[in-house]
Order: C-alpha cells, then sequence, then structure tokens
C-alpha cells in the first residue's frame, strides 16, 4: 500500500488528498511537463494517447486537455463499458484535429488499433515492461503510415526511478532468455 501511495504522489500529490476535486489546485512538474507536450502536440494538430494506471489521474488529465486546450479528451479504462470502447476509438479517430484518448494500460493495452494517435506518453511507470509495451503499440498496428513517438515521463529521485531499474533489468533478462530460440 505504502509503495502504491508513493507512486500516485509521483502522478501527483493531491491524488493522495481524501476530497475529490476535478482539477487539482497543486501543480506537479510532471502535470507541467504532460501540459507542455499537449500543447506541442496540439499545436501540430496531432493525436495522443496517454496511460495512467490510475482512475482518477484520468479523469484529471482529460479533463485538462478539454479545458485548457479546447480539444477532443475521453477516458478508457476499467469504468468504461466493452461496447462502448470501439465507439470512442472511433470518435477519436473521426475528430478533426488534435485530441487526447486517457487509456488505463490493462484496459486500453490490448486488443486495440488507435493509428490516429502518432503520440504515445506513459504519464507513470508500469512494473511490468510487457504491459507498457503492449500498450504502446496501440499506435504500432497495421494501418499506420506515420512515425509514431513515445514518452514515458518517470519523476528523478523517486520511487519511479526504482521501478525503471527493475523494468530495465527485466527486460535485459527477458532478453537474455529469449537468446538462442527459433521458431522452428
Amino acid at each position: 500500500v505504502a509503495l502504491t501511495k508513493l507512486r500516485q504522489f509521483c502522478a501527483l500529490p493531491s491524488l493522495l488528498d481524501d476530497h475529490k476535486s476535478k482539477i487539482p489546485i497543486d501543480k506537479s512538474s510532471k502535470l507541467t511537463r504532460l501540459t507542455d507536450l499537449i500543447d506541442e502536440i496540439t499545436l501540430n494538430c496531432e493525436k495522443a494517447i496517454i496511460f495512467t494506471s490510475y482512475t482518477r489521474m484520468a479523469d484529471i488529465i482529460a479533463a485538462i486537455v478539454r479545458q485548457r486546450l479546447g480539444t477532443f479528451s475521453d477516458v478508457l479504462d476499467g469504468r468504461t463499458p466493452i461496447d462502448d470502447s470501439q465507439t470512442m476509438i472511433d470518435r477519436f479517430t473521426e475528430e478533426k484535429g488534435p485530441g487526447a484518448l486517457v487509456l488505463n494500460p490493462k484496459a486500453g493495452g490490448a486488443g486495440l488499433n488507435i493509428t490516429a494517435a502518432t503520440h504515445v506518453i506513459h504519464y507513470n511507470p508500469e512494473w511490468n515492461p510487457a504491459l507498457e509495451d503492449q500498450a504502446s503499440a496501440r499506435a504500432h498496428r497495421r494501418g499506420q503510415t506515420r512515425p509514431v513517438m513515445i514518452r514515458r515521463l518517470i519523476c528523478k529521485g523517486t520511487v519511479e526511478e526504482i521501478v525503471e531499474e527493475r523494468v530495465l533489468r527485466k527486460r535485459l533478462l527477458s532478453d537474455a532468455a529469449v537468446v538462442g530460440v527459433s521458431g522452428a
């Protein structure tokens, strides 16, 4: 529980508050950096998919994108009925101009084709590198004709750096385990 709270604090300190305001009063360097990235993406009239594990953070990000930038934004996570997921992705794809779709990496990380996005942003690191890779692959699907920029936001000097070290170790271990394996 303590580790989860530390990770939530890195995402946004007010996630730990008991009151559930829609948009936080506090500023975090991570949220500021995300907003700067969304500004840049919006100026280039492009679209992004943003992954976060926390439902409240997803709501906050979507609200900021809508209110501050005035662009399309929606949340696809465990609260989204399965039948509504594809409709939401279709709206995101068909919407002219910039936009952002905020997804939970578990709910939105598999089986979806989101080639309208040319940017993938992982707002908070995941313990499982395969989960993060699968989530990134939502934009790298058949039909994607443009380069896709993938960014990971990590707070320096925090528990997120420890998560990052462990993920790197898992990647190296996985790479070593599959060396010499052939598909015969």
